[in-house]
């Protein structure tokens, strides 16, 4: 197929009207929409072991944070404990949670970390502490 000046210009008006459609959309009009809203809910989702607490553990332990005692505690994906953690502290009520999830490659060696449910920085030091304690060889 020859590229001739109408194709050119033809192919540029329709990429530009696409591009037009997009920005008079907004994500959260869009993410209720298929096919998007399936491919939105698939990116956020947690797995399994994570969003259900369905993986291997140790026991809680009570830790004393600021005035309170706190309960910590960790679960990690089965059969991939090494590389797919989430440490979590409850407050004393058990009516919050704060989270810390650290995964990686199976070859490499730094973690990616991500804090969950907004920790301030006396829970991250928790959170980090906790996860330092059980992996000393990382």
């Amino acid at each position: 197929m020859k590229l001739t000046p109408s194709l050119l210009l033809g192919a540029l008006l329709a990429g530009g009207a696409l591009h037009a459609s997009a920005a008079d959309q907004y994500l959260p009009d869009l993410v209720q929409k298929a096919p998007y809203k399936a491919a939105y809910a698939k990116m956020v989702a947690l797995p399994e072991w994570i969003s259900q607490g369905k993986g291997t553990a140790t026991p809680l332990r009570k830790v004393k944070l600021d005035n309170d005692t706190v309960l910590v505690g960790n679960v990690c994906k089965p059969h991939d404990c090494k590389n797919n953690q989430l440490v979590v502290v409850f407050d004393a009520k058990g009516t919050q949670s704060w989270g810390l999830l650290a995964t990686r490659q199976e070859n490499d060696e730094a973690y990616e970390k991500h804090y969950l449910g907004a920790p301030n920085e006396t829970v991250k030091k928790l959170l980090e502490s906790t996860f330092e304690r059980d992996n000393p060889d990382d």
